[in-house]
C-alpha cells in the first residue's frame, strides 16, 4: 500500500503515525490519501474476525456441555440422524437414573432417618 514508509510510522501508540490511524480505524473503514510514489488505492476496512461463528458455535456447546444433556443441541441443529438422537437420549437418560439412585440414597439416610427419629422409631429396624 505504502512503499518506502519510515519504520517511524510503525508506532501505534504514538498519534499521527499510520499505525495509530489503523489500530484507531472505525468499524466501517477510512479512506487512505498518499502522495508516496508507487502508491496504490486498496480498500482498507477492518478484517472482521474470521471463524466468529465458529466461536459461537464452541461457545454454545459449550453451554450445553455445561447442561450435560444434549437436547438442545438436537432441538436446534440439523444433520442429526434418528440413531445418532437416540443414543443421546439414552445417555441423557442414563444421567438421570444415576442421578434419581443418588438423590434417592440421600434421602433415605439423611432425610428418611431423621423424619424416623422424630416419630421415636428404630431406623434400622424398618429396612
Amino acid at each position: 500500500m505504502l512503499p518506502n514508509l519510515p519504520t517511524s510510522e510503525f508506532d501505534p501508540e504514538r498519534e499521527g503515525t499510520v499505525a495509530y490511524y489503523l489500530k484507531h480505524m472505525p468499524p466501517w473503514g477510512a479512506r487512505w490519501i498518499s502522495t508516496c510514489e508507487g502508491s496504490d488505492i486498496k480498500i482498507a476496512v477492518p478484517e472482521v474476525g474470521r471463524g466468529f461463528e465458529a466461536y459461537v458455535e464452541n461457545l454454545t456447546d459449550e453451554f450445553i456441555l455445561g447442561l450435560q444433556t444434549p437436547l438442545p443441541k438436537l432441538i436446534i441443529k440439523r444433520g442429526f440422524t434418528e440413531a445418532s438422537a437416540k443414543a443421546a437420549l439414552e445417555l441423557v437418560e442414563r444421567r438421570v437414573v444415576a442421578l434419581q439412585r443418588f438423590i434417592k440414597r440421600v434421602v433415605e439416610r439423611q432425610v428418611f432417618n431423621q423424619v424416623v427419629l422424630e416419630a421415636r422409631f428404630d431406623p434400622r429396624g424398618l429396612r
